[in-house]
């Protein structure tokens, strides 16, 4: 699972600034709510620092993390909902401390259609998600459950700047769509070949894990 790179900074300053006119910018602390499931999307949210993760619920409850967001990274997908009008199936927490700006879908929209390089930055996003998603289904059909762990541990090393990381079981679970029981037995198993240590709380990743 790997992040897009069309990052809005790419865009000409004056697009930019055009978008962010009419927005509402707020911050969230790690592991706060972003955005929620089943809501109709009346803004996109562009992640100005820090990092969010996006989960999908599908209707049967079960839920995964899809990908991250970074500095400088909208969410594409809340864009495609509002202007259909849709609720959204998916939802965002922020995985480190972050500062996101809310821009009203009426407004992005109609930036969108005075901006062709918008519609093209939005296209070449838009393939960027897909790409993202099949990676997501390669691995779910091809790799193990330890390896989808082991990458999922690497990312947040990535995210947060920091060797040592601050999650319970229960969420690495919740990210993997598994149980708490099977990530438990998965991460004594990563301690015992000495890529991981395991504290009350915290997960300290070993480079032999990177």
């Amino acid at each position: 699972m790997h992040m897009g790179t069309a990052h809005i900074s790419h865009l000409p300053s004056y697009i930019v600034e055009e978008l962010l006119r009419a927005a509402v910018i707020k911050s969230f602390a790690a592991g706060q709510p972003i955005t929620l499931p089943n809501e109709y999307p009346r803004s996109v949210p562009l992640v100005l620092s820090g990092a969010l993760k996006v989960f999908y619920r599908p209707e049967r409850n079960e839920e995964l993390v899809l990908y991250f967001l970074e500095a400088d990274q909208y969410c594409m997908m809340s864009l495609l909902a509002g202007i259909r009008r849709m609720p959204s199936n998916l939802y965002s927490i922020a995985e480190t401390d972050c500062q996101v700006a809310f821009i009203r879908i009426e407004h992005f929209f109609a930036v969108l259609q005075r901006q062709p390089l918008l519609l093209e930055h939005l296209l070449y996003l838009y393939h960027q998600r897909i790409e993202d998603l099949l990676d997501l289904i390669t691995t779910f059909k091809f790799s193990g459950l330890t390896d989808r762990l082991l990458a999922l541990l690497r990312r947040k090393v990535e995210l947060t700047n920091t060797q040592t990381l601050h999650i319970t079981h229960e969420e690495l679970a919740h990210e993997l769509g598994t149980s708490r029981v099977v990530v438990s037995r998965l991460l004594k198993e990563l301690e015992r070949k000495g890529m991981v240590e395991l504290h009350r709380g915290t997960i300290t990743v070993h480079d032999s894990a990177q």
